[in-house]
């Protein structure tokens, strides 16, 4: 009788770690697969994002290399609100292909910008549709006043 509950206590622990295993796996898959928007990334990893005052950009590519602040508010609701419907969906790995570093201040927030894939604080997403940012910052590129590292 002894035997027969260790038995069961052991089967039981075993079914419980199978349970938790296929949960986090299951987990992962779908967090892998859905897709949410920009907007969504952005307020789930800045506290206010009204209270931003100041942006930075970097750009590091092929030897080219410059960086600008800029408190334009009006720049810094369209960085924020025109690409808010943006598709993405996570992604694993890191790529060497992000063009532009953006800095949000105050607080921590950053953004690396590729073509196809954005770095939002240490999660890499993948664009689902077009890259709305990308294009905003190639647009506004020519205005700013940029300074070589």
């Amino acid at each position: 009788m002894r035997q027969y509950k260790l038995g069961i206590a052991v089967l039981s622990l075993f079914i419980i770690l199978i349970l938790v295993i296929v949960g986090q796996a299951g987990y992962y898959v779908y967090d892998q697969v859905r897709v949410v928007t920009y907007e969504q990334v952005l307020e789930r990893e800045h506290e206010n994002l009204e209270e931003i005052e100041q942006v930075e950009f970097r750009i590091s590519d092929s030897g080219d290399h410059r960086f600008v602040f800029e408190e334009d508010a009006e720049l810094i609701q369209r960085l924020i609100e025109e690409p808010s419907e943006m598709g993405l969906q996570k992604t694993s790995g890191y790529t060497s292909e992000l063009r532009y570093m953006i800095w949000f201040s105050p607080g921590s927030l950053w953004i690396d910008v590729s073509e196809e894939k954005i770095l939002v604080g240490t999660d890499m997403y993948r664009v689902t549709n077009r890259n709305i940012l990308f294009d905003l910052i190639q647009e506004t590129e020519e205005d700013l006043e940029w300074e070589e590292i």
